[in-house]
């Protein structure tokens, strides 16, 4: 885990985006992963609207056909999409081609839906390798990791919501990369939590300063 982070520190920014450019100054970026959800994310798009929040919704292009209305409120509401590959591949260590025709498959379903060609890719569970490094730059995309994570994935009580909420707020800073996750209807109630309270960060300018 150590040498993880280590190795993260030096991979240079042409590469790989963990933190905003300097230049967001006191903007903060929330992105969310693995959806669409038909009901989660309509929910999460409402309150991004009402906090007038833009973020980065990294797409799992299988799930697109539960949900392709929510997929383009996205795009409607001014939020920007990513890959987040077709299958959501769970192996560390993916083949490199198979994974690359599932990076590009997705690709196609999200212009397919909406016309959009999407630049920024994140690979599932943050996993970094040569496949997953270099896959997604053969095809153009920028991978954007996180620099900030409390594991809302696993979040499965009102109460353990709260907790990771109180974290949020306490740690967050300017130039962070916050990562959520939409297919988990917990996340609403951290949004309620963390929205108010973010108010002095810059929460519509994060996406420009990638």
């Amino acid at each position: 885990m150590r040498f993880l982070r280590i190795f993260k520190k030096y991979i240079p920014g042409f590469i790989l985006t963990q933190k905003l450019r300097n230049t967001a100054r006191d903007a903060v970026l929330i992105t969310f992963d693995d959806g669409p959800s038909k009901e989660v994310t309509s929910e999460v798009l409402h309150r991004l609207r009402k906090y007038n929040v833009k973020a980065l919704f990294f797409i799992v292009g299988e799930r697109v056909s539960q949900a392709p209305h929510v997929i383009n409120m996205i795009i409607s509401e001014g939020h920007i999409l990513g890959n987040h590959t077709c299958i959501h591949p769970n192996e560390k260590q993916p083949w490199f081609l198979p994974y690359l025709r599932d990076i590009l498959k997705c690709q196609e379903i999200i212009r397919d839906v909406t016309g959009v060609k999407m630049k920024y890719f994140r690979p599932p569970h943050g996993t970094l390798s040569l496949t997953t490094i270099f896959a997604p730059k053969i095809l153009g995309l920028r991978t954007i990791l996180w620099s900030m994570e409390v594991g809302d994935w696993r979040c499965r009580t009102k109460e353990e919501a709260t907790k990771l909420s109180e974290n949020i707020i306490k740690n967050i800073r300017p130039l962070d990369i916050l990562i959520l996750h939409d297919d988990n209807p917990f996340v609403l109630h951290i949004l309620d939590q963390i929205l108010p309270h973010l108010s002095n960060y810059n929460l519509s300018s994060g996406i420009n300063h990638l």
